[in-house]
């Protein structure tokens, strides 16, 4: 968006879009929890089984980096790089 704004106008495009971005995240905040008030429970008991399964999936690519991409021996680092 800003490089469609003639440069004397930058400052002014960048404040309106940061403006209205935040105008949006005010409004989406306000959206989520009036739903909340009206339907809590039912979102709640969603995050939580989310949030499970979103710890077990950063527990699972965790033991895959440690398993999967040990650091290389010594001896072959010198051998490939040819000393």
């Amino acid at each position: 968006m800003l490089g469609a704004v003639d440069s004397r106008h930058t400052g002014a495009a960048s404040g309106l879009n940061s403006a209205v971005a935040q105008l949006g995240g005010v409004i989406v905040i306000a959206l989520i929890g009036q739903v909340l008030a009206t339907r809590g429970g039912a979102f709640a008991q969603a995050f939580s089984v989310s949030a499970v399964a979103g710890a077990m999936l950063a527990l699972a690519a965790g033991a895959t980096i440690v398993f999967l991409f040990r650091p290389a021996k010594a001896g072959l680092a010198a051998g490939a790089t040819g000393g």
